[in-house]
């Protein structure tokens, strides 16, 4: 079976960006950062968008 996949239609295989942002307030952080400054939390998540 061949043809395009889901992933051919939205961009699948492309460079992933990862995005590091704090679980309580939403705020978009640097990497390596393990706190947020601005709510003080240690709560930090990282996604990886491709």
């Amino acid at each position: 079976m061949g043809g395009l996949t889901s992933g051919d239609w939205f961009g699948r295989g492309e460079k992933t960006e990862v995005i590091f942002e704090c679980r309580r307030c939403g705020r978009t952080l640097e990497e390596g950062v393990s706190e947020c400054p601005e709510c003080e939390t240690e709560s930090v998540v990282r996604y990886e968008i491709a």
